[in-house]
This record gives C-alpha cells, sequence and structure tokens, in this order.
C-alpha cells in the first residue's frame, strides 16, 4: 500500500492528534491548533472538524496543517513517526507533454 492508503486504513484523525499532542476534554473536544483557541472548540473522530474556524479535514490533512507540509510529507511523516509500513517503491505513471504532439509516460514516485 502506498502512504496515504496506509494512513487512512490504520489510524483516524483523533489517533495521530493525541500522538502530536492534542488534550482531549471529557466531552471529546481540544483546542484547535489552527487558531487562537482558549476553550475546546475541535471535535475529532475519524475525521475533524473546528466550530471556531471551520477547519475540517481528516488525519493527513490535520498533519498537514498542523507542521505546514505537502500532503505526501504528511502521510510518509504519520507512517515513519507511527510505525506504519508502506511500500516505498509504489510508482505511478502521468502523462507528460513535451511537445505539441508528442505524450510520454514518466515515472514519477508516489
Amino acid at each position: 500500500m502506498n502512504p496515504f492508503e496506509t494512513v487512512k486504513q490504520n489510524t483516524s484523525a483523533r489517533q495521530v492528534a493525541e500522538f502530536y499532542g492534542a488534550k482531549f476534554n471529557k466531552n471529546g473536544m481540544c483546542q484547535c491548533p489552527f487558531h487562537k483557541d482558549k476553550t475546546p472548540r475541535m471535535k475529532i473522530d475519524n475525521r475533524f472538524y473546528c466550530f471556531g474556524c471551520n477547519e475540517t479535514g481528516d488525519a493527513i490533512d490535520y498533519v498537514s496543517k498542523l507542521f505546514g507540509i505537502g500532503l505526501r510529507e504528511t502521510a510518509i511523516k504519520i507512517c515513519e513517526d507511527l510505525s506504519l509500513e508502506y511500500d516505498k517503491t509504489t510508482q505511478k505513471t502521468r502523462p507528460v507533454v513535451l511537445h505539441t504532439n508528442m505524450v510520454f509516460e514518466i515515472l514519477v514516485p508516489y
């Protein structure tokens, strides 16, 4: 599996948020790390939603916004930090137009 599939199948946004320091109250709410928040306004389960700033997403989105890194880097970071195994050799092909009438398949790391 690629890192995206690995993260989505093995973690939830809550597990990832707890790993990176989120503290939850008895109602399952935490302070939002994406804006100045004095009271817990973020609900996190499989996905997260902040009732203060309306940020929403999954585990990968949460960590991407938390550290300010791209989605691919984020998926790999989560896999490495949580010791999740993923296929490091996964590659995809995508068509790239180099000239008007020429299309080539180029292998790009996924």
